[in-house]
């Protein structure tokens, strides 16, 4: 169970998504369920220039993991959402572990994201909300990681490309993880990450509207393991993302659409609860 909340760096208001997830393993199988479920405020005044269509968004997703052999794994996943959410999306990747304790991962995938845009007509002076236009768009993705295993550390590091409405964009991280006890699954870890593209999680998550730009993030947390059937994970992380304002659209046709361009602050707090049984 997982539940995360954020804040942008310039209001008190605060948002939540939660997501409950099922894995079953076997010898060589593993299945994965997952629900993903949030609530977004709408912010419809006439006089907002940033307007987002409130309501309630649900992804819903399975995945499965076959182990080839000692070495070699690979998996695929599809999930489905009705809002905030990218409305599709379907991945497949796969790892190799390579001598002297390293790992190597690829991964693909592809995403439908579906955007709101206010829809407005200009009466004197000012702009009338009329109501909301969905758009779509293809977003595809493909990624390779490199894992280094120590005694008390695991180093990874990751290189992901992104294709979104013929442009390429890209995002680069690392995270280390630090073991104090031998032998135990507790630690603590930090990350950090810039590039073009927002970070995996945000664009699965927060599903922002606008890419291109430098956007950076930094984070830090721990995983405590209380026994072999619960473990509790913390973890807080500041991004600094590049956004734009929605289109000011004038009937249903577009003519010369006003945009607000900024880099934001957004504060993410995340925790989650492992049940193993």
């Amino acid at each position: 169970f997982e539940y995360q909340q954020s804040r942008l760096g310039n209001s008190t208001s605060i948002s939540a998504n939660a997501t409950a997830s099922y894995t079953r393993r076997t010898e060589k199988n593993e299945y994965t369920f997952d629900l993903n479920y949030l609530g977004r405020d709408g912010t419809a005044a006439d006089d907002e220039v940033e307007m987002e269509e409130g309501g309630t968004g649900v992804m819903i997703g399975g995945q499965w993991k076959h182990k080839f052999s000692k070495r070699f794994d690979a998996y695929c996943k599809v999930a489905w959402a009705n809002k905030y959410f990218p409305e599709w999306t379907i991945k497949a990747g796969m790892s190799y572990e390579l001598p002297r304790n390293w790992t190597l991962t690829f991964d693909g995938s592809f995403r439908r994201i579906q955007t709101f845009e206010g829809v407005f007509e200009l009466t004197d002076s000012k702009y009338k909300l009329l109501g909301w236009l969905r758009k779509f768009k293809r977003l595809y993705s493909a990624s390779i990681g490199l894992t280094k295993t120590y005694d008390q550390f695991i180093v990874i590091g990751g290189l992901n490309g992104f294709y979104l409405t013929n442009n390429f964009f890209f995002s680069g991280q690392t995270k280390v993880q630090f073991f104090p006890v031998e032998g135990d699954h507790s630690h603590i870890f930090a990350t950090v990450g810039l590039g073009t593209a927002p970070e995996n999680s945000i664009i699965d998550k927060s599903l922002p509207s606008t890419f291109d730009h430098l956007n950076t993030f930094v984070g830090i947390g721990g995983y405590y393991n209380f026994n072999q059937h619960l473990g509790f994970s913390l973890a807080g992380t500041w991004y600094t993302m590049y956004t734009q304002s929605e289109n000011l659209l004038s009937g249903t046709l577009e003519t010369n659409p006003g945009f607000g361009i900024k880099y934001i602050n957004m504060f993410y707090l995340n925790a989650s609860v492992v049940i193993n049984f």
